[in-house]
């Protein structure tokens, strides 16, 4: 967790709809990491995940050189919380770690799955 939250301090994102920048995480993280950690670790072991930390704040970007009364003359882009990006790069560090230990699934050739996903 430690590494997730030093990628955080050195980026300067904008806050989701909580309005909690990722540089109040880095500097609490001191205070309330255990807590934090225990956190991830419930929702983990629950497989769950927060659903305040799925909603987003759609922000539109303008483009440069095109006109203002045109769709195409933005860019949209999806704030979220940062603490549910902290939860989710915490998976993704352990994910990679795993993978570099033991290789990638033997179901998969080439990144492509061999078997066919049921309709349910």
């Amino acid at each position: 967790m430690r590494a997730v939250v030093r990628k955080l301090s050195v980026k300067n994102t904008a806050s989701g709809p909580d309005g909690v920048p990722g540089r109040v995480w880095v500097l609490a993280m001191e205070a309330l990491g255990s807590r934090l950690r225990g956190l991830f670790s419930a929702c983990m072991e629950r497989g769950q995940f927060c659903f305040r930390w799925k909603n987003g704040k759609l922000v539109l970007i303008a483009k440069p050189g095109r006109p203002a009364d045109s769709p195409s003359a933005y860019r949209p882009i999806v704030l979220l919380d940062e603490v549910g990006k902290l939860f989710e790069r915490v998976i993704t560090d352990r994910l990679v770690g795993h993978l570099a230990r033991v290789g990638p699934d033997p179901a998969f050739a080439g990144g492509v799955p061999r078997w066919t996903p049921s309709r349910a």
